[in-house]
């Protein structure tokens, strides 16, 4: 999986991008949203538990909040998603088709200015 964030070049701009993945690879994804989801975990690193290639150094931690937040930029390549217990199910729900044969494209969070697409092959 690779993982990148595109600040312009496209209307939808700024999205961080998940994309070129396997199917096993989206379903370990909606694994660890579930385990968000329940409350079973509270904050996750992605690169700490799936194999992702970050093509310009980005970095997402995604987090159990009171409100649906969306995606902060808090550093240079850094970002952290923050959503609620029901809106991280809704995330799972939306990558399980993922995890079954390559399915497009997918728009996991837009809450805020910065997006996050789920995407097969990269576009959308």
């Amino acid at each position: 999986m690779k993982i990148d964030y595109l600040e312009d070049g496209a209307d939808d701009c700024p999205l961080i991008r998940l994309y070129a993945f396997q199917p096993f690879e989206a379903e370990c994804l909606r694994r660890i949203f579930e385990r968000l989801a329940e409350g079973s975990q509270t904050q996750v690193r992605l690169e700490d538990v799936l194999a992702v290639e970050a093509m310009d150094s980005t970095r997402l931690t995604m987090i159990v909040g009171n409100e649906d937040k969306g995606i902060d930029k808090v550093g240079d390549h850094s970002f952290v998603l923050t959503l609620t217990l029901p809106a991280w199910q809704q995330v799972a729900e939306l990558t399980a088709p993922f995890g079954v044969e390559k399915a497009g494209f997918q728009w996991l969070s837009t809450e805020s200015e910065i997006s996050l697409l789920l995407s097969s092959d990269g576009h959308w």
